[in-house]
């Protein structure tokens, strides 16, 4: 051999040891003829090391048997052999490794061998499979989302549906992909108007939009996000719910819960809105129900919510469809009437006082103090015009003290009708304790006040069940207590009404005892009020003689009996006497 040709192949010695892949060959029986650097390194095994030896002096058998076979087949079908396979090296880590083999032949075309090359393709798998697990991750992301994922091209031709459900954009039919967006839609020009946004700004751009589906109107949010020059990512989410919360918040904003009306938020709001040249004359009407506290103090809050709502009702219905109506505050409302003037503003007034007197009410009547003012220029601070309503009405209520007074008088009917206890057990009562106070020498005044407590001192019951007020035997011990509570019911009554507060404290200590074992406070002897400690006696005597649903009358001699029997534990004995001598006179 020449010595160009020596160094020819010591070059090509040289450049196959620097190559970063192990290479090896070998010939027609299996048997290695040598190998370069890399395979030395990667596996610990030498040129002279794998000279003649084959595939089961170098790997673990189960490696070599797959080797032999597959050297077989390649040499059965000479050409490329490529595969995959997972070795040990020299560092005593098992890696992934490509096995890529090619036969070559001698000058006359005969079959001599193979050469393989192996390629540590580890970091390559690493990657794949990290690939395949963010590609699992986004695609469990994908599914947790409940949005639709569409990919379109620039011209607005659907490309791809990466997840959700076609009928959240808005084609239910289906059958998107491939097809262009349709222009002569309206929601598909704003698609594709969003769409040459987004990639012209290459920017995020953002739609909503209402949809009619299974027999409602649902909303859905489409996110426009470029992908590349020419395609973009729709994101389609379904918002339904988030705008019915803020349609609810908006009208929690500006009504009341209760009523349905506007609230005084909204009402101020639209009286700096109406508060222009084009709306005058602008008129103002406040109002306050009659009798709210009187409700709530007596049948708990309950029933004046009802009377709320009521009266809320019955105010709408007599104002117009441009008037805006709203809850001013608890008992008051105000309304807002635009262009129109002071007569008319009266008239709404007359009817909705008409509709009150008609309505029926329960527990009292319902009745509203109600107060108008009208702006009439433009110069005029509409504060001012706001302003008068409210004294407007407050002046009504003050002047309607005879309303508080007409709602005690209905409460004291629908007692009577309520006990069954006739107009004659009031008078007679009346008149017995007129008797009692003249034989006390009482002042006009104190005899006054007896007058009316003889009627009113038991008003409180009005809030007690019927079917215990009534009921033909022994109360039980809770049904005693709800019983007991009237006194204390009667007192907030006779509170809330100017002309009776005198006789309110009365009221409330009728059923304390001399000996103070009575309710609800138990008083004793002369602490008890001089007027419940009168009436005590004369309306114990006339329930005697007129019976009671649980106990039968009795006599009017057996009644003298029982009072005095009971005089010094439950009556004074001082008044038993002086009673006695007074009914035995008569």
């Amino acid at each position: 051999m020449g010595h160009e040709s020596e160094e020819g192949l010591h070059f090509l010695q040289v450049l196959i040891d620097a190559i970063p892949m192990a290479i090896y060959y070998k010939d027609i029986q299996g048997i290695y003829g040598g190998c370069n650097k890399t395979f030395e390194t990667m596996f610990g095994l030498s040129d002279e090391g794998i000279i003649g030896k084959t595939v089961s002096d170098i790997w673990p058998k189960e490696l070599a048997d797959i080797y032999h076979k597959m050297d077989q087949e390649l040499f059965s079908h000479p050409g490329i052999q490529v595969f995959d396979s997972r070795v040990r090296f020299a560092d005593g880590l098992n890696r992934d490794v490509s096995f890529h083999k090619a036969t070559y032949e001698d000058m006359d075309g005969r079959l001599k061998g193979l050469v393989g090359v192996i390629v540590d393709i580890s970091g390559r798998k690493q990657a794949e499979e990290k690939l395949r697990q963010t590609a699992s991750e986004l695609q469990a992301v994908f599914q947790a989302i409940p949005d639709l994922f569409f990919r379109f091209s620039a011209d607005g031709t659907y490309q791809k549906l990466s997840a959700g459900h076609p009928a959240d954009l808005y084609d239910p039919e289906g059958g998107l992909m491939g097809k262009q967006i349709d222009i002569s839609k309206k929601l598909d020009r704003q698609f594709l108007e969003a769409i040459v946004q987004s990639l012209e700004t290459q920017s995020l751009v953002v739609i909503e939009y209402p949809m009619p589906l299974d027999g409602e109107t649902r909303f859905f949010e489409a996110r426009f996000i470029p992908l590349l020059k020419d395609q973009v990512v729709v994101a389609v989410r379904n918002i339904t719910e988030r705008k019915q919360a803020e349609e609810r918040l908006k009208y929690l904003g500006f009504h009341d819960v209760m009523t349905g009306l506007y609230n005084r938020s909204f009402f101020e709001e639209e009286l700096k809105r109406l508060n222009a040249k084009r709306q005058l004359p602008l008129s103002i009407i406040i109002g306050d129900i009659d009798g709210l506290k009187l409700v709530n103090d007596t049948f708990g809050h309950r029933k004046g919510d009802q009377l709320i709502v009521k009266v809320a009702g019955i105010v709408k219905n007599a104002c117009r469809a441009e008037d805006i109506v709203c809850r001013w505050g608890g008992d008051e409302f105000a309304i807002l009437l635009p262009k129109t003037d002071t007569e008319t503003t009266e008239q709404i007034c007359d009817r909705i006082r008409k509709t009150c007197e008609k309505a029926k009410g329960d527990p009292i009547p319902v009745s509203v103090s109600l107060g108008g003012a009208t702006k009439r220029d433009a110069d005029q601070n509409i504060d001012d015009v706001l302003r008068e309503a409210e004294d407007m009405m407050y002046w009504k209520k003050l002047g309607s003290n005879h309303t508080r007074f007409s709602v005690v008088t209905y409460l004291q009917r629908s007692l009577a009708e309520k006990t069954r206890e006739t107009v004659e057990h009031g008078q007679r009562v009346q008149g017995l304790v007129l008797k009692m106070a003249n034989a006390l020498k009482l002042s006009k005044t104190e005899r006054e006040e007896l007058s009316i407590l003889a009627v009113l001192h038991d008003i409180g019951e009005i809030a007690i069940p019927e079917r215990i007020l009534l009921k033909p035997c022994c109360l039980t011990s809770e049904e005693w207590q709800i019983v007991k509570e009237h006194p204390g019911i009667g007192n907030r009554i006779a509170r809330s009404v100017p002309n009776l507060t005198v006789i309110a404290e009365a009221i409330l200590t009728h059923h304390e005892r001399w000996d103070g074992t009575g309710y609800p406070s138990g008083l004793q002897g002369t602490r008890i009020p001089l007027p419940s400690r009168v009436l005590s006696v004369v309306d114990a005597y006339d329930a005697m003689i007129s019976g009671r649903p649980y106990k039968e009358a009795i006599s009017h001699r057996e009644a003298l009996e029982e009072l005095e029997r009971c005089a010094g534990t439950q009556f004074e004995p001082a008044l038993v006497d002086l009673f006695v001598r007074i009914v035995s006179y008569d």
